[in-house]
Formats: C-alpha cells, structure tokens, sequence
C-alpha cells in the first residue's frame, strides 16, 4: 500500500494523465470530421496500454475521478482493438492452390530499382506490384526480370502501377469511380475460379482537403469491392495514417 504522502502524489500526477487519455480516445472516435482527428486514432494500442497502467496507478491512489476515465478510455480501446487484433481471420483451404502477392510503393526516384529486381528474381512472388514507379519502369523494363511478364498501367508510356507477374494475369486501369489516381485492377484465377485484386496508392492525408481526398478514394475502393460477385483483394498503400 501507498503512504498518505505518496498517494497524494500519484493521484495529483496520474488523474490528469487519465483524463487526458479519455480525452484523446473520445476524439478519436470522431476521425471522419478532421484528419487531426484521425491522428489520435492511429495509436489505439498505445492508448490501450497508457489507459490500464493509468487506472492500475489511480486505483492504487485511491483517486475516483482518475479511476472511473482511466476504466472508461480501457474499455473503449478494448473493444476497438481485441476485434482487431484477434477476430476471426479467413483460413487457407486445405490443398487448394495458392498464389503469393507482394505490394510495395517503390517512391518513384528514391528507391532502388536494382535491389528490387534482385529481391524479386530471389523470392519469387507470383505477382508483384510497384506503385509509383514511373521513374523505375524503364530501368527495370530494361534489364527484365527472370520469368516476369511486365505490365505498365496507365500505359506503356507512363507505370503509376507496374505489375509483374510469372502467372497469367489480366490487368486494367481502374482509374474510374473516384477511385485513386495510382490503381489498377488485376484479375488472376485461383482454383479454376477468378480472383479480382485493385492495387491502390490514395494521396497522403497532409492536409485536410488532402484527407479528404483520400477517404473518397477508400470509399470508391470499398464500394468496387461490395459490387463484385467473386472474391476480392483489396491491395496497395492506403496512406491510412496522417502522417503518411
């Protein structure tokens, strides 16, 4: 047990860091009306941890108010985040066929095209998709990679989304119903049944019309694949966080 002295302290400390974790999570709740907003959203783990030690230590003082916003802002980020992190997951089929797909913003003129087609050529995906590779399609294109079929959307003049793939593949720009600029539709089949994946890079959240812009795009994404009647992959980078 605490002495008097002590307690006082921690509760003096810890209430005002309860409350503030309350705080933050309830705002986060609201990420939709402002992309500073979405920001506390994005740290619901940290903010489930922060919240149970804060009502362990408040408890531990005896404070009330800090306890009761601790437990509170614990509850909320529990039931956000247990779904998540251990909800049910689709299983494998038993000795059904299987096509393994890797994605990666290559960040155009950063990156490192050779490195990308030695890591390729070495792992062996069945299809690959590099986003904002305009830069990288030439130089890739050039040297080729072992296996690969190479195709270029939006053109073959200009690679916002460069597919390769050592499977047959039937790629198209999906560049329509408000969908991002960067995206393509891939369609493969998977034990004799089509498989439709859309690769997505939506724009970085920065600034709030660019939020905007970006949820609009998410929402297209989500409208094309509760219109598909076969099974969908939604693929890409999200830019789901603000900071993106």
């Amino acid at each position: 047990m605490l002495t008097w002295p002590v307690r006082t302290v921690v509760r003096l400390v810890t209430t005002p860091i309860a409350i503030g974790v309350l705080v933050v999570t309830l705002l986060g709740l609201f990420g939709s009306a402002h992309w500073i907003l979405d920001l506390f959203a994005n740290f619901r783990m940290q903010l489930l941890v922060l919240s149970a030690l804060a009502l362990l230590l408040v408890a531990l003082a005896r404070g009330a108010i800090g306890a009761l916003c601790a437990a509170v802002a614990l509850l909320v980020n529990v039931v956000l985040v247990v779904p998540l992190a251990f909800g049910e997951q689709p299983r494998p089929r038993d000795g059904g066929e299987q096509i393994t797909v890797g994605s990666l913003n290559v960040q155009d003129r950063f990156g490192d095209p050779e490195g990308f087609i030695e890591w390729v050529g070495r792992e062996q995906p069945d299809i690959f998709i590099a986003l904002e590779a305009s830069n990288w399609t030439d130089r890739i294109v050039a040297q080729g990679v072992a296996g690969y079929e190479l195709t270029r959307v939006p053109d073959e003049r200009r690679a916002d989304v460069l597919v390769l793939s050592r499977v047959p593949v039937d790629v198209n720009d999906a560049r329509a119903a408000r969908l991002p600029e960067t995206s393509a539709e891939i369609t493969f089949d998977l034990d004799g049944e089509p498989v439709h994946m859309l690769a997505i890079h939506t724009i970085s959240p920065q600034r709030p019309w660019r939020a905007d812009r970006r949820d609009r795009a998410l929402l297209a994404a989500k409208r094309w694949a509760r219109n598909a009647t076969d099974p969908v992959i939604l693929n890409g980078d999200f830019n789901a966080t603000p900071w993106a």
